[in-house]
């Protein structure tokens, strides 16, 4: 059975939604930046700006950044271009303070950007949410003979840690005939400092779905 993935944009739609604030207001939020498939990159939020690294799997320390309109986050390559133009920007829809944001391949050499809002997810403390990218459905079964959460393809849902000690946590993909193909299975214990934001997803030449997990520690957010 041949598998293909959402696109990034398609599970963008459920986590933005547009907002214009006033011109005369600055806007500064945090944000976070991680890999999906693009390889390391070394990017800034300004031209000629303090540069940062991604890869894939790996997410970013938090930084702070004023936005472009008040809306707009922009990302320059290491080197800046020499139009001062950004290689690609992404929109942070209003009450968006604390962002994830998703840099992956876009074209033949571009990159693009997809917003989270770690907020809106509602993942408590080693917790989990899930976004399926696959083209059929994805079942998340936390420990064995428990009852799998379903996953529509291109939708996401939130799973809660075990009370307690460990469990085995394995994901399944629909077959052809609605079976129960296995494609990941680890260790899954409550962790309350960090919350994973996991994608499955279809790697071009690959037999079973792959899995990105991106964890995500807490901060204590800023007073006043």
């Amino acid at each position: 059975m041949k598998l293909s993935h959402t696109p990034l944009l398609f599970l963008a739609a459920s986590l933005m939604s547009p907002a214009l604030l006033a011109e005369d207001e600055a806007r500064t939020i945090s944000f976070r930046a991680a890999g999906f498939g693009c390889g390391r990159q070394v990017l800034a939020t300004q031209p000629g700006g303090e540069t940062f690294q991604i890869s894939n799997n790996f997410v970013s320390n938090p930084m702070e950044v004023t936005l472009r309109d008040q809306l707009y986050l922009d990302f320059y390559g290491e080197k800046g271009a020499s139009d001062g133009k950004p290689l690609f920007s992404v929109k942070v829809a209003e009450g968006n303070d604390e962002a994830l944001v998703i840099v992956s391949p876009k074209g033949d050499s571009g990159l693009g950007g997809m917003v989270v809002n770690l907020d809106a997810l509602g993942v408590r403390g080693g917790g989990q949410c899930v976004f399926n990218m696959l083209s059929v459905p994805v079942m998340v079964e936390c420990g064995e003979g428990a009852k799998p959460v379903v996953i529509r393809p291109g939708a996401k849902e939130t799973i809660s840690p075990p009370s307690e000690g460990k469990v085995l946590q394995t994901l399944y993909y629909a077959g052809a005939k609605n079976e129960k193909i296995k494609f990941s299975s680890s260790l899954f214990f409550k962790d309350e400092t960090a919350k994973t934001i996991m994608f499955c997803y279809a790697e071009k030449g690959a037999k079973l779905p792959r899995v990105m997990p991106i964890e995500i520690y807490d901060r204590p957010k800023k007073k006043g």
